[in-house]
């Protein structure tokens, strides 16, 4: 059934691109809706799976007894709960998750749980916390850590931890946080206008944004800035003329050992996006008004006036390599 959904899937957006080559520009905003609604009904898969609560209910029970069993026993957590962030999976939600769990829970295996140890389960991904000792060292777990990371970047799944240290207490607070990245018909884009450019990257970017409050709370840690233009460098910290900047976005990805950011001039938004042979574009009437795609980058010019050149990074793709 799936095989069969997914042709009919891909013979319509075959045939919305033959549209967008026959049909005048001035249909485009039209047919950018068609596309925008057609990939998120594909997405939701509301027609396939919106009688599918019974699987979904019998697919969590059987999940919540091998989880458990798996914190409680192999673990030896002395407490474990489970918690469902969303009523009901479509198969598409379920594949991902059971996809990333094996790395997800290989890393969670090099940490010593001493307490009630907390899995929330979503449709965004999965979410742990618990509490560890203040003398808990990953040194020579290092190696197997970074293998599993490379593996989630693989699968479009992002990783960050968080460590919270309470005066006069023996033990800290742990959370990780798996966030899943799916094709949702959006980017995260900045633009630069001095270079006709605008730069999208997965929306799960948006996730990471940090403001200036958050941004002197960060430690020291690799920093890459994108210049305006498209220059790189590379600091042990955020700037301090950055730190207070409403110029720049800073998107900061706290890794476990290493944690980076990106800073990249110009404030980033939302906005939708489109697969046009399998390259992401940007729809005609977004507020930036850029075109183009992540090949080879010409810049066109139409009707003696140049227009902005739409760049894609697979930020996935890079990382995992």
């Amino acid at each position: 059934m799936e095989e069969i959904r997914q042709k009919h899937f891909n013979s319509g957006i075959e045939a919305l691109e033959d549209a967008y080559s026959l049909a005048d520009r001035s249909v485009y905003p039209v047919l950018d809706n068609l596309f925008y609604q057609f990939s998120s009904l594909n997405s939701s898969q509301n027609l396939i799976h919106k009688h599918t609560s019974n699987i979904s209910r019998f697919l969590k029970s059987g999940f919540g007894k091998i989880i458990s069993e798996y914190f409680v026993k192999r673990m030896d957590c002395p407490q474990f709960n489970l918690i469902w962030e969303n009523d009901d999976f479509d198969f598409m939600t379920w594949d991902r998750i059971l996809d990333v769990l094996p790395q997800f829970l290989a890393v969670v295996s090099a940490f010593k749980f001493s307490q009630k140890v907390t899995l929330i389960v979503g449709k965004e991904g999965i979410k742990l916390r618990g509490k560890i000792g203040y003398d808990e060292s990953l040194g020579d777990k290092r190696e197997k850590i970074y293998s599993m990371y490379r593996k989630l970047f693989a699968k479009n799944a992002m990783l960050t931890f968080d460590v919270n240290r309470q005066e006069h207490e023996t033990k800290m607070d742990l959370t990780l946080n798996l966030i899943l990245d799916t094709f949702t018909g959006k980017a995260f884009c900045i633009q630069l206008p001095e270079k006709n450019l605008t730069l999208g990257f997965p929306a799960i970017f948006s996730n990471f944004s940090r403001d200036i409050e958050e941004r002197v709370l960060i430690s020291d840690h690799t920093c890459i800035e994108i210049t305006e233009d498209l220059n790189v460098r590379r600091y042990s910290s955020i700037p301090k003329d950055l730190i207070t900047s409403n110029h720049h976005e800073i998107i900061y990805f706290p890794f476990i050992f290493r944690p980076l950011s990106f800073i990249i001039p110009g404030m980033g938004k939302l906005l939708p996006i489109r697969l046009q042979h399998g390259r992401c574009v940007l729809f005609e009437q977004t507020p930036f008004s850029a075109k183009g795609s992540t090949g080879s980058g010409t810049t066109s010019q139409e009707q003696g006036q140049q227009e902005d050149q739409f760049h894609y990074v697979d930020f996935f793709g890079l990382i995992s390599t």
